[in-house]
């Protein structure tokens, strides 16, 4: 029993350390020197605390609500975009690859007029898109003899 009447005794000065008496002290004041009381008690001591009143509380609580739907459907779109953006660059490198070979392949065939290279490409039976390269076609060089 002393146990217990020693932690009543240690919350209550914790309560007045803190503050917490005198604010309470003074809404239960203003509350008793009300001319008309307030129909609910709680709003009142809630509102002169600086607590929203259940109104406002009802209010925010839907506004948080909204704001999470909108926060996940925004979520969900950048998601998709991410994923779009990705596909994009996967594209745009299978692009950047075809393009690089088809020009690779055109400065071989004006080098070889350019500098009467040795050797010849029979470009007519590679196909050099990138689908062509990854099912395993390759470019045919001959030496050619020279007379």
């Amino acid at each position: 029993m002393m146990e217990k009447e020693a932690k009543r005794e240690a919350f209550r000065k914790y309560l007045e350390s803190s503050g917490v008496v005198d604010a309470l002290t003074k809404v239960l004041v203003a509350l008793y020197e009300q001319n008309s009381k307030p129909s609910s008690a709680v709003e009142f001591v809630q509102q002169k605390l600086g607590g929203p009143t259940v109104a406002e509380y009802e209010k925010l609580k839907a506004e948080m609500s909204d704001l999470q739907a909108k926060y996940n459907d925004l979520l969900a779109t950048h998601q998709e975009t991410c994923k779009q953006l990705e596909q994009l660059k996967n594209s745009s490198a299978v692009t950047t690859s075809e393009e690089t070979i088809e020009d690779n392949t055109h400065q071989l065939m004006h080098s070889r007029e350019k500098y009467d290279a040795p050797y010849s490409f029979d470009l007519q039976s590679t196909d050099t898109s990138m689908g062509g390269l990854l099912h395993g076609h390759e470019n045919k060089c001959t030496k050619e003899t020279r007379n």
